[in-house]
């Protein structure tokens, strides 16, 4: 456990709540470390990622 990130999960009833509901609070927060264009980035990879495998379960 990361103490920085317990500290804030303990602060803040929202974070608590969606960790209880299964987020994974410490992967958000390392996110939101990131900048907007790295989080952009990232997440059109794992969209291209996506739309690979799904075309390929659309062929079968």
């Amino acid at each position: 456990m990361i103490p920085e990130y317990e500290k804030l999960i303990a602060k803040y009833p929202a974070l608590k709540k969606a960790r209880k509901e299964g987020v994974d609070v410490y992967m958000l927060l390392d996110n939101l470390k990131r900048t907007p264009a790295e989080r952009i980035r990232r997440h059109q990879i794992a969209l291209n990622t996506f739309r690979k495998f799904h075309k390929a379960a659309v062929k079968q």
